[in-house]
């Protein structure tokens, strides 16, 4: 009876064993699921920034140039030519500019 008793035992120790053994798998393979996914929400988010950040360095040098000059009166032999108007007030103020330095010039209208 002790034998049977023992055997019992150490079979339901090694169930135990097993029992544990496989809590600890799965615990450890949920954490390793959520570790990837957190993996995948990171890269996710850098990849949000990266773009952003490209999008924000873009917008910076193509804004970086612009000059608007308000209050200019239009005239009429004026009014088609808005790098013409632009040097002519360069040279009002006294702005030493190159034709090369200016690469568009836009009127925005009244």
């Amino acid at each position: 009876m002790l034998k049977l008793t023992n055997i019992q035992n150490d079979k339901l120790d090694n169930l135990t064993n097993i029992w544990n053994t496989m809590e600890y798998n799965k615990r450890w393979l949920n954490m390793k699921i959520s570790l990837n996914q957190l993996e995948e929400e990171k890269e996710q988010l850098r990849n949000e920034m990266v773009q952003k950040t490209n999008l924000l360095v873009f917008q910076q040098y193509t804004r970086r140039e612009i000059i608007l000059i308000y209050g200019i009166e239009e005239n009429k032999e004026d009014k088609d030519d808005g790098e013409k108007v632009f040097f002519k007030l360069a040279d009002e103020l006294q702005i030493d500019l190159e034709d090369n330095e200016i690469q568009r010039v836009h009127r925005l209208g009244q």
